[in-house]
């Protein structure tokens, strides 16, 4: 089934008003979808020429897969994470403690920190194999035993396990929204109550949540977990007076609850 579309056809013609050449060999087009499968034989042409219709792609650093289950992209960093914990394992008796935790810093927890606000909210079946790959690092970090229990290992590292460094991140984002500090996009992407309510009341600076149809919806929206990060966060956090000040204090109430 081919599908005309007028909005391909006015990029291509600014594309030759601008002298530009979209490479078609190299576009690819997906249908996001859920339940029910969407007609698979759809043809989009750019040009006369048809466009690869994928399931998922690699955007920058981001498998993002057609169903948004993340399913492609945790497979794909816990399999590279694996590899640098294995190079963990081979030099932790050459190296020092000081050194692997390095290590850790600049080859695994990357992989964890990036884009985590988007994929992080996965189902908890698909987070487990990388909650267990960020324990046995930090038992390679800290020369713990296979078994030891990771909690104060944690806590010992100054380090957030996976959910912890989620909620750091997504705070992180609240608090450059409250602060007017994300683009423009994002102007309207919260409420706080005190747009809805005036009055002088202890909860006008927190964030209002919006109604979801479904679990999995509300699960994966960073609107509602956003909302719920930050209102459950101290004042004394919230009213930070700089980003800095916040990353710091909002990183040490979460080492504590480890």
């Amino acid at each position: 089934m081919k599908i005309s579309n007028n909005e391909l056809e006015k990029v291509c013609h600014w594309f030759r008003a601008n002298k530009l050449q979209l490479n078609s060999s190299k576009t690819k087009f997906m249908l996001f979808q859920r339940g029910k499968p969407i007609n698979q034989n759809v043809e989009l042409l750019i040009d006369q020429q048809a466009v690869q219709k994928v399931e998922s792609v690699n955007f920058l650093g981001l498998v993002i897969d057609d169903h948004l289950t993340w399913d492609q992209h945790i497979q794909h960093i816990a399999t590279k994470i694996s590899k640098n914990i294995g190079i963990m394992s081979k030099l932790r008796s050459v190296l020092s403690l000081k050194t692997l935790r390095v290590f850790y810093n600049t080859m695994v927890l990357p992989f964890y920190d990036y884009c985590n606000i988007i994929w992080g909210r996965a189902t908890s079946k698909n987070l487990r194999k990388l909650n267990i790959l960020q324990k046995r690092a930090v038992r390679l970090c800290t020369g713990a035993r296979y078994r030891d229990h990771t909690r104060l290992l944690f806590q010992q590292l100054n380090v957030l396990p996976l959910s912890k460094l989620i909620d750091f991140k997504t705070g992180t984002f609240m608090y450059k929204f409250k602060n007017s500090s994300l683009p423009e996009i994002f102007s309207n992407f919260f409420t706080m109550n005190n747009q809805i309510h005036l009055q002088n009341t202890r909860n006008r600076f927190l964030f209002r949540s919006p109604l979801f149809r479904s679990a999995l919806a509300q699960r994966q929206s960073m609107q509602f977990n956003g909302v719920k990060v930050w209102n459950n966060l101290p004042f004394s956090i919230t009213s930070s007076n700089s980003i800095m000040q916040f990353k710091n204090k909002f990183k040490s109430f979460l080492s504590k609850a480890v």
